[in-house]
């Protein structure tokens, strides 16, 4: 699990912090990109998810998978709920 590159994409909403604690409390390491949709960097990083089929904050993106909410906290639970 080390070498995967874990980005959480927020905008501070209360799900995206849900998805922080989540994956604090699992011990996963992640950078934590925040997004603000009148700056440019924002908008780019939209239209990725939007290409991706995602239409809600947070995403997460492992390597080159993107993923919504919910697959981003199976995919957490599921891998690092053992302590891996």
């Amino acid at each position: 699990m080390a070498s995967e590159k874990i980005i959480m994409y927020s905008i501070g909403c209360p799900q995206c912090k849900n998805l922080e604690r989540q994956f604090n409390k699992l011990g996963i390491e992640y950078e934590l990109e925040m997004v603000n949709y009148t700056e440019e960097k924002g908008q780019k990083i939209v239209k990725e998810a939007e290409d991706a089929g995602l239409k809600s904050f947070p995403f997460v993106k492992v390597n080159d998978k993107y993923m919504n909410f919910g697959e981003a906290l199976r995919w957490a639970k599921g891998a690092y709920q053992n302590g891996n």
